[in-house]
């Protein structure tokens, strides 16, 4: 639960104590997933001295685990690596090293949400038009569907930023509002750009 549905408006209530109070490593890559949000709760509250001794024990936690990352971990990790150090070779590296198109999904969506939400310019993101929708299955369970849907909107976020509103409303328009999955607890970010691409 604390890893799965990660609601992060909670970090200054009841998620960040739970964070706080982790100190043993139950699952393989909850040491990593901790710092990482505890980078993201002291960036948020303007220290980004804290944020960058959080976000170095999450690289060491890295580079001592000798286990996959998931898609998600790796958008955070290169995320802060490029908004705390200007550093977007590893964010890069990550994407590239995905090859199934839901992994790839999962990390666009958190990497852009990120980056639109703390980065000081709100840019276009380049590595969304590697994504190719057409690599999709057409028959999706529940969560593939969740998961895709948030895609095409991040996808259609992206185009509306690029000026590119044609494209914009193409993605737009598969796009289900009926369908979060486990960005439900994020949809304070997405209603704006929601209302926005509506008036395409």
């Amino acid at each position: 639960m604390l890893q799965a549905f990660v609601d992060e408006k909670q970090l200054e209530g009841f998620l960040g104590k739970w964070l706080d109070a982790i100190e043993e490593n139950c699952l393989y890559d909850l040491l990593l997933f901790k710092n990482l949000l505890l980078c993201q709760k002291a960036f948020y509250n303007q220290d980004k001295t804290k944020a960058k001794d959080y976000l170095e024990i999450a690289l060491q936690k890295l580079e001592q685990g000798a286990f996959a990352i998931h898609p998600i971990l790796k958008a955070r990790i290169g995320v802060w690596l490029q908004i705390l150090k200007k550093d977007s070779e590893l964010l890069n590296t990550f994407f590239n090293s995905l090859n199934n198109p839901f992994d790839k999904a999962d990390f666009a969506v958190i990497a852009s949400r990120l980056l639109w939400t703390f980065q000081e310019d709100i840019v276009p993101i380049l590595f969304l038009v590697q994504i190719a929708i057409k690599e999709f299955p057409p028959v999706k369970d529940f969560f593939q569907k969740g998961r895709y849907n948030m895609l095409v909107l991040t996808l259609a976020i992206h185009f509306y930023l690029k000026k590119e509103l044609p494209q914009a409303k193409e993605y737009f328009t598969l796009y289900s509002s009926t369908t979060f999955g486990y960005d439900i607890v994020n949809v304070h970010f997405y209603y704006p750009w929601i209302e926005k691409l509506e008036l395409l």
